[in-house]
């Protein structure tokens, strides 16, 4: 009886990131384009250089806006041009993502964080808001004239219009004209996760 012979194990290395899979991979052009180093960046935008890094390389899904508008600055474009180099990467008309989303715009002194799941765009607005128990989100976070859609996804959430009081739950939905004065409060006792799309975006860049 033959004896069963196993192909040589070949070593490839460690996984590399798709370069059209996170906006690092457009940074990285651009920085190259400029014949800067990783370093040289992080210290323009004033980041340190592990968490430039770890953006650039994909290891950090989601940045913080924050951190992309400061590495767009040491770059000499705005966001929405960085943002538009990673989606010229991407098929025509198509944008593939993730859970984790493309940015996050962090209001932890208030209690909630918004994930987008797509790079900005001034037509709309797609992503998830995070409620810590007893934060309260107004209309003020969301300057825009048009309409807002949340779904909630875990938890509960208290909505305030011209002074009458509604509660949602889970797979509850909501429509509502912005230019009315409302606000979100999570009453849970624990975090609370809803989906939310504006039309246009509440994100002026």
């Amino acid at each position: 009886m033959n004896a069963l012979i196993e192909p040589p194990i070949q070593d490839f290395g460690e996984p590399q990131p798709d370069p059209v899979s996170h906006i690092g991979a457009a940074m990285r052009v651009l920085r190259q384009r400029r014949g800067q180093k990783a370093v040289e960046l992080a210290k323009s935008a004033g980041l340190d250089p592990r968490t430039y890094a770890a953006i650039e390389k994909g290891r950090i899904k989601n940045p913080s806006l924050q951190n992309i508008e400061a590495i767009a600055r040491a770059l000499d474009i705005t966001p929405s041009e960085l943002f538009s180099q990673h989606t010229t990467q991407q098929p025509d008309n198509l944008f593939i993502g993730t859970q984790k989303g493309e940015f996050t715009l962090d209001y932890e002194e208030r209690g909630f964080r918004i994930i987008s799941f797509t790079p900005p765009h001034p037509s709309f607005f797609v992503g998830k808001v995070l409620m810590h128990q007893g934060a309260r989100l107004d209309a003020g976070i969301f300057p825009m004239e048009g309409h807002l859609f949340i779904q909630i996804v875990f938890g509960k959430l208290a909505l305030s219009v011209n002074r009458q009081e509604f509660f949602l739950k889970e797979g509850n939905t909501l429509l509502i004209n912005s230019k009315l004065p409302y606000a979100f409060f999570n009453p849970h006792i624990r975090e609370t996760s809803f989906l939310l799309t504006s039309v246009p975006s509440f994100i002026k860049k």
